[in-house]
Formats: C-alpha cells, sequence, structure tokens
C-alpha cells in the first residue's frame, strides 16, 4: 500500500474514531460518489499499525476482485483511485468530528437556517436556549466572545427581516461589543505572549497589536466603563495582564490580578482559569518572585481543580514537574509526597513512572537522603525522560554530596558535551546550566584539595550570582558558604 496519507490519516483515528468512520463512509448522505465500503473494509483489518507485510496493492486488489487478474499499471492506477477518495471523505469525517463539539457553530448554523426560510417562531424558540444549552468549558477565551459575535449577529439579522429595528439596533450593538472585547483581549494577551517568544529567541516581527496598544489608553479606557457592564470582569483581567506584563519591575499588577482571578474565577471556564494562572506562573518565575510564592500559585490551582485544561486531560508533565522542584525546595516534604501519591497517576502513561521515580528522588535529596535519591536516579530510562538535564543536575549534586569526586567530573564533561550538541536546549538553557556544571566541576576540585582558598571562593560565588536560573544559583551559594565555614 503506498498512499502515505491515507494511512498517516487512519493511524491517526481512535479505535471509536475508526469505527465511526467506516458507518461514516456507509452512508449515502456522506459518501455520493464511488462505493468506498468494499475498499475499507479491506483494509480495515491492518489497524492500528499497517504494518503487516500482506498490505499491499496486490493483495488489496485480490481481496475486492477476487475472481479478477492483478495487472500491475491498471491495478495500481485503481488502488490509487479509490485511496484518494477515502483519503477526501476521511477528511471530511474529521470535519464531522470537529463540528460535533461545537455547540455554539451548530446553533449559529440551525439559527441562520431557520432566519433565510422565514421560520421566525422556531427562531425565536431556538434563541431562547442558547445560554441554557451551552457548554461553559470556553468561557471567557477569545473564542467565547467571538462565539457570540455570531449568535448576536444572526439576531441582529433576523430582527432587520422583520422590521424589528429596536432589536436590530441592540443586537448590532452587542455584536460590535462582542468582537471589539475579543480584539482587545487578544491585544492585551500578546504582551503576555512575547515572553514564550523571548524565551525562545524569537524575534516579533511589526504587528497590528503592537500598533493598537502604542495609539491607545490602555491604563484608562476602562474608567468610562461601569461595572455593572458583563464585558468589564473579563477586560479588567486582561488590562492587568497587560500593565504587569508591560512594567514587570512594578508587582502591584501582579498581586491586583491575584486577587481579581479569585474574586472572579466563575466568569471563565476551567481551560482559561488554567491559562490564567499558568500566566500568573510564567510572570512568577521570569521575575524571581520566589518559591514560596509559586508555590502558593500551584497549590490553589490543585485546590480549585484548575491545574489541567479539562478534567478529562492528563497533568502536564511540566506543571508537575515545577511543583515537584518548588515544593521540595521550600521544604514541603511531607505536602510533596501526598501530592506524588495522589496526582502521578494522571500523568501520561508514557511518562508516569519515569516522572514518578524523578519525583521520589527530588524528594529524598531535599530530606539529604542521598544515597536513596541515586537510587531512583539510577532507575529513570533516561533515553525516554523529557527532563535529562534535570537528572543531570541532580545528579551532580548527589554525586557532590555524597563525595563520589571522579563521577561527578565524568558526569560535568558529559553534561558540557551534551549542551553543546544539543538543539533542545535554549540559549538561555545552555548558557546557565553549562556554567552551574563548571561551577561544581570547580567546587569538586576544591573540596578534593582540602584547601578552600579565600580568592577561589569569591571567585566561585561571583560565578554562582551570574546563573540566571535562581535555583541552579542559590544551591551554589549555599555550597560556597559551607565551604567557608569549613
Amino acid at each position: 500500500m503506498t498512499d502515505s496519507k491515507l494511512i498517516n490519516m487512519l493511524k491517526a483515528l481512535s479505535e471509536d474514531e475508526f469505527k465511526q468512520l467506516e458507518k461514516f463512509i456507509d452512508s449515502p448522505f456522506h459518501n455520493k460518489g464511488r462505493d468506498l465500503l468494499p475498499f475499507f473494509k479491506s483494509i480495515k483489518s491492518f489497524y492500528p499499525a499497517f504494518d503487516h507485510k500482506n498490505f499491499s496493492n496486490e493483495f488489496i486488489f485480490g481481496k475486492l476482485f477476487p475472481a479478477k487478474k492483478y495487472e500491475t499499471v491498471r491495478s495500481e492506477n485503481l488502488i490509487r483511485t479509490l485511496s484518494s477518495h477515502l483519503f477526501r471523505i476521511s477528511k471530511d469525517f474529521l470535519i464531522h468530528l470537529e463540528l460535533e463539539d461545537q455547540t455554539s457553530k451548530k446553533k449559529y448554523f440551525l439559527l441562520n437556517q431557520l432566519r433565510k426560510r422565514k421560520l421566525y417562531k422556531e427562531f425565536d424558540k431556538e434563541y431562547s436556549t442558547i445560554n441554557g444549552s451551552f457548554d461553559d468549558t470556553g468561557k471567557g477565551s477569545v473564542g467565547y466572545f467571538i462565539d457570540r459575535f455570531f449568535l448576536t449577529a444572526v439576531k441582529r439579522d433576523c430582527s432587520l427581516n422583520r422590521d424589528d429595528f429596536d432589536n436590530a439596533f441592540e443586537y448590532s450593538l452587542q455584536t460590535g461589543e462582542n468582537i471589539a472585547a475579543a480584539a482587545l483581549i487578544s491585544a492585551f494577551k500578546f504582551e503576555d505572549e512575547k515572553n514564550l517568544a523571548a524565551a525562545y529567541g524569537i524575534q516579533v516581527r511589526d504587528n497590528l497589536l503592537e500598533v493598537i496598544l502604542k495609539n491607545f489608553d490602555a491604563i484608562n479606557f476602562l474608567s468610562d466603563l461601569k461595572t455593572g457592564h458583563e464585558h468589564y470582569p473579563y477586560l479588567q483581567i486582561f488590562q492587568e495582564i497587560y500593565l504587569m506584563n508591560l512594567n514587570k519591575d512594578k508587582t502591584e499588577h501582579y498581586y491586583n490580578l491575584k486577587e481579581l482571578l479569585k474574586k472572579n474565577s466563575s466568569y471563565f471556564g476551567q481551560p482559561e482559569n488554567y491559562v490564567l494562572w499558568n500566566t500568573m506562573l510564567t510572570y512568577c518565575g521570569v521575575n524571581k518572585l520566589g518559591r514560596r510564592e509559586a508555590f502558593e500559585l500551584q497549590k490553589y490551582m490543585l485546590e480549585n481543580g484548575i491545574y489541567k485544561p479539562l478534567h478529562s486531560e492528563n497533568f502536564h508533565i511540566v506543571l508537575f514537574r515545577n511543583i515537584v522542584l518548588d515544593s521540595s525546595y521550600i521544604g514541603e516534604y511531607q505536602w510533596l509526597e501526598r501530592f506524588i501519591e495522589k496526582y502521578s497517576a494522571e500523568l501520561h502513561e508514557h511518562h508516569r513512572e519515569n516522572m514518578k521515580i524523578f519525583s521520589m528522588a527530588y524528594l529524598s535529596f531535599s530530606r539529604s537522603d542521598f544515597g536513596k535519591a541515586l537510587e531512583y536516579i539510577l532507575q529513570i530510562k533516561y533515553n525516554l525522560f523529557l527532563f535529562k538535564l534535570d537528572v543531570k543536575i541532580l545528579q551532580l549534586k548527589i554525586y557532590y554530596e555524597l563525595g563520589y569526586h571522579e563521577e561527578g567530573l565524568s558526569l560535568v564533561s558529559a553534561t558540557l558535551n551534551y549542551l553543546s550538541n544539543s538543539k533542545e536546549v535554549s540559549s538561555i538553557g545552555k548558557e546557565a546550566i553549562g556554567a552551574f556544571a563548571k561551577c561544581v566541576r570547580d567546587l569538586i576540585r576544591i573540596k578534593s584539595n582540602g584547601i578552600a582558598k579565600d580568592d577561589d571562593l569569591y571567585k566561585l560565588k561571583i560565578s554562582a550570582e551570574k546563573i540566571s536560573f535562581i535555583g541552579l544559583a542559590e544551591w551554589l551559594s549555599e555550597k560556597v558558604r559551607q565551604m567557608k565555614k569549613m
């Protein structure tokens, strides 16, 4: 079978979706051209891998036409034609799947059809059920206001069709407000999104969003909008996000936002609450507000069920890792032990075991049980673990604490070599972790010599303080202080 586009498409479907696709193909309404069901049935036994030795054009042709002889050119062309048609209808099926999840869009399409056919009584009945029939998971997002834009627009158009000019004007106003809210929120969010661009070294091109904000009084514009207006809480929160990121040295906006999010959490669905609190975590990390503050944010997310975009999704491994690092650093050992036990089962199955072992290694290290921490570290399947550098860093610390000097120096060399060849690590990460590894090398050499000269310790202290990753810098500084005491 040579049609890789079709095979990749079918591989991407879940078992349930694959079964639904067969029903979709079998429907004359969806499959208006060539009958593709026999072709689908001839290949479905090869799902999901599609790598069996019999999976060939000749085998499939024999299943479809057992009485006919396989002729290379003609038969190959026929299979290619069938594959092309199946690929097209599979794309239609994906559209169908997406539409099934889009409640507001389906409602809009229905209302617009009722309007066009002048079925106004039915239109009014359907429109009256909008608020009660919606899933509010997306509440407060840009998409939420865009959906409202379409729904108020269709009400406006229906009112115009009926010469109901009072309602036409009101819904025209609401339509404009919804699209304006979506645009303003997008512009306000952009200042935060620039943080991500900076982290990955992405150059920000000239863009409309920055031009709008540059020529717009983003600080005072809400002063004329009544606090009771339905859009006010949303715009107030996203304005504060903008000001927080614009004035990074003024933490007042951060703390204002924190209180606003707690006060107005009901205005947002779970996915948007998850995004907003992660925005707070990003600011907290970039502006070095401390691990205690980060931990308080993480704890709030866990206690209020907004640590995942949806309850059905996996616990994101990056957030899980950050919670482990922050809670262990500030000494919340019992809390962390309960966290690992309760939430590690919610990690994706591919990461679950490694992440749990890594978490227990960090917990043991934080409790100064370095031998146990090393036992855990050596159980991690390194080639499958996302946080390879985290493992290297922790292992370097463990070797130092246990006095494994030769192993430590060897790991420093391996880490520096990994950083120089890696394309996955950002330039900021390479610089910080590379500097940390070199400082650990100097620590080991000083400790091995048995004599800690003031000049050497001073140079090491200065090098440690220059490291941008605060956790690494603080650990090194603590080791230097310990050496001075000795």
